[in-house]
């Protein structure tokens, strides 16, 4: 995969993901990424081209960001804890204080993960993201007592709308990986045993 989109696998990186809000910042020039793979964190910002930055997948919802006027992308892996923490709010905060971006220039996708007509949660969740001031009426359907189906796509999207992203830059996958078995990975699905997708940006090399 790194090879067809002109990049190596030493230049493909990934780090260790903890259901946390951190972001790995890069914005220096790096030969050697193997130091980074074991960081316990949730995202990755960089300005620098030829790496390509990754977050791993199964169910979470995968959130890439790009602006292609200060040249800055950003990976960010946002389960419920993490979307509960605003890890997207946070990417693009990064990028606008570290880099001089600009929100309305940000571009963002919001990748394949499991949909609010699979994901089920209890009373704890949902009294996490009601402690955090989300909307939670506009994110989640009651299921019966103590059980709700959760939107997590929808909740990101609400995060970077509010973070300032223009809702027309912001792209939301129609899949969920829990109910389209034959091209996606679901933890909750396959019960634990299962692979992971990759959620993936990288700058090109400026000519």
């Amino acid at each position: 995969m790194a090879r067809s989109l002109g990049a190596t696998l030493d230049r493909f990186l990934t780090v260790n993901q903890v259901h946390g809000t951190d972001l790995l910042v890069i914005d220096a020039p790096n030969q050697e990424l193997s130091h980074f793979l074991k960081l316990e964190c949730d995202g990755i910002v960089t300005n620098q081209p030829g790496i390509m930055i990754a977050v791993c997948i199964a169910d979470c919802v995968p959130v890439l960001l790009h602006d292609p006027v200060r040249r800055v992308v950003a990976a960010l892996h946002a389960g419920w804890q993490g979307t509960v923490g605003n890890i997207a709010g946070k990417g693009v905060e990064a990028m606008v204080s570290l880099f001089g971006c600009d929100r309305k220039d940000i571009l963002a996708a919001i990748g394949p993960h499991i949909a609010g007509c699979c994901y089920e949660v209890d009373r704890p969740v949902r009294d996490a993201f009601r402690k955090a001031g989300a909307a939670w009426d506009l994110i989640a359907k009651e299921q019966g007592e103590g059980k709700w189906l959760l939107d997590l796509g929808a909740a990101n999207r609400y995060l970077l709308s509010d973070a300032g992203i223009p809702a027309a830059q912001i792209q939301t996958s129609d899949f969920c990986v829990s109910c389209n078995q034959d091209i996606f990975f679901s933890y909750r699905r396959d019960g634990g045993d299962t692979g992971r997708q990759a959620g993936f940006i990288m700058l090109e090399q400026e000519q």
